[in-house]
């Protein structure tokens, strides 16, 4: 898996749980910054990659995470990461719309993906 790949991981990660914080308040979700990148083994094709990611800080308009990926037990990648969050509506009225049906979307995409309690 290539290394930006890996670091995909962690910021799509790292997006859910900040929907799922918000409780689905905000239609964009985007990267802002990542830092301290660093990057250990290599993740063999079949391999899989456990993914953690822990909700460090957040103001008016981002989050701050950080994010470790690791296959094996062995580390594969790890980030500080920044999202931007934010709907269009806020900076033009006009989006409203856009950013219900954006909600609306990521609602549906997360209950196709949650995995069911057992």
């Amino acid at each position: 898996m290539p290394g930006v790949l890996m670091l995909e991981t962690l910021i799509e990660a790292s997006a859910w749980l900040l929907r799922l914080t918000d409780d689905f308040r905000h239609s964009v979700i985007a990267l802002r910054e990542a830092r301290n990148v660093k990057y250990g083994n290599f993740m063999e094709p079949g391999k899989s990659m456990t993914v953690l990611v822990q909700l460090a800080e957040q103001g008016d308009g981002w989050a701050s995470f950080k994010g470790s990926g690791e296959a094996d037990g062995q580390p594969t990648v790890s980030a500080k990461l920044t999202l931007a969050r934010y709907n269009l509506a806020d900076r033009n009225p006009v989006w409203k719309e856009t950013d219900e049906r954006l909600l609306r979307h990521w609602r549906d995409l997360y209950s196709q993906l949650r995995v069911p309690a057992a």
